[in-house]
């Protein structure tokens, strides 16, 4: 099955239907896709694949589906609390 990996949403199912066929060590994947004009393929195999890196390519193809683009920026949070002073007079 070729997927048109310019399409988001195509793109992200192609791409979760290899991830879970991996986890569940079903078999090798293989995803086929046009790219400028050609035809490219990429094989996945649960030995080679990291399977982070997939998570991730999986939900970043989720947010463009969605219209938006993922926020990579991280927040820290502290815990207590701080008490604000009224400002000088």
């Amino acid at each position: 099955m070729a997927v048109d990996w310019t399409d988001a949403c195509a793109r992200a199912e192609a791409l979760r239907e290899a991830y879970y066929n991996l986890v569940s060590g079903a078999k090798a994947q293989q995803v086929v896709y046009q790219d400028a004009g050609q035809m490219r393929s990429v094989t996945y195999a649960s030995s080679k694949v990291d399977l982070s890196r997939l998570l991730d390519e999986i939900k970043l193809a989720d947010q463009e589906c969605a219209g938006g683009t993922i926020n990579r920026t991280r927040y820290a949070m502290r815990g207590g609390s701080l008490r604000r002073s009224d400002p000088p007079r």
